[in-house]
């Protein structure tokens, strides 16, 4: 929270944007060559194993710079909640929700709620206000005085699943009987 606060105040101007780019350029044209060569090496109708060159170094993958760890205590666990009977129009209700979710998932208890803080993220996947709701909370509780309440462990994301029914309801509002 505090880089969003820091953020806030720092604005990030044009000629900072195309620095960053002329130095990140050399390492996005690498991946990139790469990326087209795995894709032409591994395609069925390329017979690889027949290519003279093929123990140049250029055929080799580009090493990924953010691999996720891959091990059991790092598998995401998914989570269906109760449904309750909050609104969630409001940056009250929205708070509200949180507080139930957090009982459910049993971080309601302050251990609970340290645990969360300091080792756990939650993405929150939800509709654009939803989103703006929770957005808004986090910039309410940056100044509070542990990750737990500057709600530091949540990623709230827009859910697309909203975006495609809304555009599924209003085609059928439209075509229906035609």
């Amino acid at each position: 929270m505090h880089q969003r606060a820091l953020s806030a105040n720092n604005l990030i101007l044009g000629d900072e944007i195309f620095m960053l780019t002329m130095d990140a350029g050399p390492r996005i044209n690498s991946r990139t060559i790469s990326v087209v060569l795995q894709f032409l090496v591994e395609s069925p109708d390329f017979n690889f194993e027949t290519y003279a060159s093929k123990e140049d170094q250029i055929f080799s993958p580009y090493p990924s710079g953010h691999q996720l760890p891959i091990r059991k205590e790092y598998i995401p666990s998914q989570y269906v909640l109760k449904t309750a009977h909050i609104e969630e129009a409001s940056y009250k209700g929205n708070a509200c929700v949180l507080i139930e979710w957090w009982k459910q998932l049993e971080h309601g208890t302050l251990d609970g709620q340290r645990e969360m803080g300091k080792s756990q993220t939650i993405v929150w996947a939800g509709d654009q206000l939803t989103v703006s709701h929770l957005h808004g909370l986090q910039n309410f509780h940056y100044e509070d005085h542990n990750s737990f309440d500057h709600l530091d462990f949540l990623v709230s994301v827009f859910g697309w699943f909203h975006a495609q029914m809304a555009v599924k309801h209003s085609i059928h509002s439209q075509y229906y009987g035609t």
